[in-house]
């Protein structure tokens, strides 16, 4: 009979492992991608989307109109 070998033996050696640094911001309100507050991206992104739709209306009126 051979003997059992040990699978919980672990031969510890020189390993090189990679490090990540990951640089957090520093603490307050500005937490996200953007400095500003996010009732401002909303509403930026709110008038954007209105400008974007009166234009494609106001193509569509002036199209009408020839």
């Amino acid at each position: 009979m051979e003997p059992a070998s040990d699978a919980s033996t672990v031969v510890a050696g020189p390993t090189t492992t990679a490090r990540v640094l990951v640089e957090r911001p520093p603490p307050g309100l500005a937490q996200g991608r953007y400095e500003s507050p996010a009732w401002f991206i909303v509403t930026a992104g709110g008038i954007g989307v209105a400008l974007g739709i009166a234009f494609i209306v106001w193509r569509f009126w002036r199209l009408s109109r020839s």
